[in-house]
């Protein structure tokens, strides 16, 4: 196993153009057990192997710790690391569900649009139902890929507005998954 990583240690990871130095790589090697207990914080669905998880989630903000954390920095490399995991699987989990959002918002809108009577459909209808028209509006906007920033700025609203206005549409639909 060690003769393996040694050979893989120039490995950029695909995280940036240069390899990790010998520490960087030994800082990540020894401490990927943090990144499999921070995903382990996290519910995730039961088909997705770890594994994958940990490459895809965890790995790049153990990495980017690697790259810039300094000895003589204060802060133990664990400590200093779990931020960047963190943030590392929250940007992650953020794409993969706006990834999500944004094809089957379309494959609602297809549904709908063509008059097929499927459970697609019906969803987007009541979607539509219980949302105010602006949450609607903010949801199409937050599924097509956009920033909320942007979304301020098309609904004439600041950015905590739109904060809000985000976490009341979530709350609606979480309510209304509960009592289907």
């Amino acid at each position: 196993m060690i003769a393996r990583a040694k050979k893989k240690r120039h490995n950029t990871f695909g995280f940036g153009n240069e390899p990790l130095t010998d520490e960087q790589w030994r800082l990540v090697w020894e401490n990927r057990g943090l990144g499999y207990s921070m995903l382990a914080r996290w519910q995730w669905p039961p088909d997705i192997d770890r594994d994958e998880l940990f490459h895809d989630c965890a790995l790049p903000g153990l990495v980017r710790a690697a790259r810039s954390w300094r000895r003589d920095g204060g802060a133990k490399f664990s400590t200093y690391a779990c931020w960047a995991i963190r943030s590392s699987i929250v940007c992650a989990r953020s794409r993969a569900a706006q990834k999500w959002l944004r094809s089957n918002v379309e494959e609602l809108s297809e549904d709908f649009a063509a008059g097929r009577d499927c459970g697609a459909a019906a969803e987007l209808a009541e979607l539509s139902a219980f949302l105010a028209p602006r949450e609607r509006q903010l949801v199409e906007l937050l599924a097509q890929g956009h920033q909320l920033g942007h979304a301020a700025d098309v609904l004439g609203v600041s950015r905590q507005t739109i904060n809000r206005m985000k976490a009341a549409a979530l709350a609606k639909m979480r309510k209304r998954g509960k009592t289907k």
